[in-house]
């Protein structure tokens, strides 16, 4: 009989949005179902963004947000991703959204 090697299984708690900063003061975000998994993914350098740039590296996490639904979670990494700079350095320090929920758009148009 042969056993089925596997990795051990975690319990599924929710999505998680996470921000990074690169050494080179650029900020990457991203979703996921396990911030670790994805910060091994862009430690070992795979993806576009990460792969053409080894000036990035180390990087460092300045923000997350776990256990949520995947519609919001998907909703606020697209919102992340249209965010500039001033915006994403203010959610940073003050772990606050911006007044009237923005992001909440991008949830609405996910459902439809």
């Amino acid at each position: 009989m042969f056993l089925k090697m596997t990795r051990p299984k975690r319990k599924f708690t929710g999505w998680v949005v996470f921000i990074v900063q690169c050494k080179d003061g650029t900020y990457f975000s991203g979703f996921g179902r396990f911030l670790d998994e994805k910060l091994d993914k862009i430690n070992q350098r795979k993806g576009y963004y990460f792969s053409t740039h080894p000036e990035r590296f180390p990087v460092k996490v300045v923000y997350t947000e776990e256990r949520l639904p995947f519609r919001e979670a998907f909703a606020k990494y697209q919102y992340l991703r249209k965010m500039e700079r001033i915006a994403k350095e203010k959610l940073i320090t003050t772990k606050k959204w911006p007044i009237g929920g923005a992001w909440r758009e991008f949830l609405r148009k996910f459902r439809e």
